[in-house]
């Protein structure tokens, strides 16, 4: 996932905010919300994509990834104090 976090840092105002198994889930935008966020949301999906592909030719596999964009209204919120996470809430993170 590195390859995916230096992408997102350089797209800027990406908040990481989990990784599930194989499941990468950020925020474009979060506190600071922009305008383009499902533009810079897709252009993040397709250099995952590319990253991968590029990946899989370097280690000769077949490898494939699925990536999905959704756009709406959230919350986010610092849970709990032993092990602090930042998580999101809403329908549109439902998905």
């Amino acid at each position: 996932f590195a390859s995916i976090d230096f992408a997102a840092d350089c797209l800027g105002n990406v908040w990481k905010i989990e990784l599930i198994g194989d499941c990468y889930k950020c925020v474009i935008g979060g506190v600071f919300p922009c305008d383009d966020h499902a533009i810079q949301a897709v252009v993040l999906a397709h250099s995952i994509v590319d990253i991968v592909r590029s990946f899989a030719a370097s280690v000769q596999l077949d490898l494939s990834v699925r990536v999905g964009v959704h756009t709406g209204s959230i919350t986010g919120a610092v849970v709990g104090s032993l092990r602090p996470r930042y998580l999101i809430f809403g329908r549109d993170c439902e998905v």
